[in-house]
């Protein structure tokens, strides 16, 4: 469980949420692109979690154009035990790599506001970029 305290208030957040949660982020966090950032990861670890991923969920399409998302297979990439990267192509923030067990243990560092709005499903772009910086960064560096 992943702990978050808050003013007296303790709010325990199962893996699966967190990895939930992490998801919602990567699917929403877009305008993290807009500070020089962007996602790497060993090609090796996407094709097998592609192929992984195939073989959990059959072959039913995962998109509108069949594909799977790219955000399916990057938690597949965590899930196998593989990392992704935040890649500063403009080096003012510095690359940052992170794990599953990142996802689990980062997830209580996200500020209240933030955790609240997507424990009530109210998160937006904000939201999304907020816990993508605090699980990689462990805190809110830029925007």
């Amino acid at each position: 469980m992943t702990n978050k305290k808050m003013e007296g208030i303790t709010l325990n957040i199962p893996k699966e949420k967190a990895e939930e949660f992490f998801h919602d982020a990567l699917c929403n966090g877009s305008q993290i692109r807009s500070y020089g950032i962007g996602l790497d990861y060993k090609k090796v670890d996407y094709q097998k979690a592609v192929a992984d991923l195939k073989k959990i969920k059959g072959k039913r399409p995962f998109d509108n154009e069949g594909q799977i998302c790219c955000e399916e297979v990057w938690m597949q990439i965590l899930r196998n035990g593989g990392k992704l990267t935040l890649k500063d192509e403009e080096n003012s923030y510095g690359n940052r790599s992170i794990t599953m067990k990142h996802v689990h243990d980062r997830m209580k560092l996200v500020p209240f506001r933030h955790m609240n709005d997507m424990i009530n499903e109210s998160g937006d772009g904000d939201t999304a970029d907020v816990i993508l910086q605090t699980i990689f960064y462990k805190e809110v560096i830029f925007g």
